[in-house]
């Protein structure tokens, strides 16, 4: 898994390619929403365009990062899911935890409108 992270309006983007497993960049990656809290930034869009695969570390990982976000009174939100990733949030009923929208554009106008 590689991630990076950019601003965007008023929130921050995490754009993650690969796979979203586990292994080094996954603790990595769940420390970068306890720093977003700490400076401020809690808005936060999750870009799945470039996932190929997500294991239940993976979910894990983005449950904790939602947890971290709502508990300090912002927003996290997941573009682009991959048909095979949606397919994983249906059976996992992950649709009722995440809030899902299909771009980015929408989730910075959502964001933006709240």
């Amino acid at each position: 898994m590689k991630f990076s992270r950019r601003d965007v309006e008023g929130a921050v983007a995490i754009d993650i390619k690969g796979k979203l497993t586990g292994g080094p960049e996954a603790e990595t990656f769940r420390e970068m929403f306890k720093d977003l809290v700490e400076k401020g930034q809690k808005d936060v869009i999750l870009n799945l365009k470039e996932v190929d695969w997500i294991a239940s570390t993976g979910i894990g990982i983005m449950i904790r990062g939602y947890k971290t976000i709502a508990e300090a009174g912002g927003r996290f939100i997941l573009v682009n899911v991959g048909e095979r990733t949606q397919q994983v949030f249906n059976v996992m009923r992950l649709y009722d935890i995440f809030e899902i929208l299909d771009t980015e554009e929408e989730a910075i106008k959502s964001i933006a409108g709240s």
